[in-house]
């Protein structure tokens, strides 16, 4: 399974140059890991008791998001380890690849400020979208 989530560009997501400011591209990435962990785990869960820290984050950008241009997040698992995972994200819109990225997330429990295990109900979804294509 692959999550899809659509980005409405703000006009101040865009630089000087008219084309989506390069930074902007991890807020794309983070607004669908939010979307798609708020499907999962619904509004309520408890992020400080069993949350996340961004451990990596790498982009590779291949066009230009124009104005014009809505883009898709598509997101998926690529790795699964005990602590952390790692999610890809290909930034598209229709046939047009603009941005392959990727991020490594650690399961963090706030409060003992200490990495936990993956919990099952979040492995369960991660191995169902296990995916290699970077």
């Amino acid at each position: 399974m692959i999550w899809k989530v659509a980005i409405q560009p703000r006009f101040t997501d865009f630089d000087n140059m008219g084309h989506l400011n390069n930074a902007v591209y991890f807020n794309y990435m983070e607004t669908a890991r939010m979307e798609v962990f708020t499907q999962i785990f619904g509004p309520d869960r408890d992020w400080k008791k069993l949350g996340f820290i961004l451990r990596t984050n790498q982009i590779e950008y291949l066009q230009q998001i124009l104005p014009k241009d809505k883009p898709e997040v598509h997101m998926f698992c690529q790795n699964i380890g005990k602590t952390s995972f790692t999610l890809g994200y290909k930034i598209i819109k229709g046939d047009v690849l603009f941005a392959e990225a990727s991020s490594v997330l650690v399961t963090f429990d706030f409060e003992t400020q200490k990495s936990i295990e993956i919990p099952a109900d979040l492995k369960i979804h991660l191995e169902a979208s296990l995916y290699n294509s970077l």
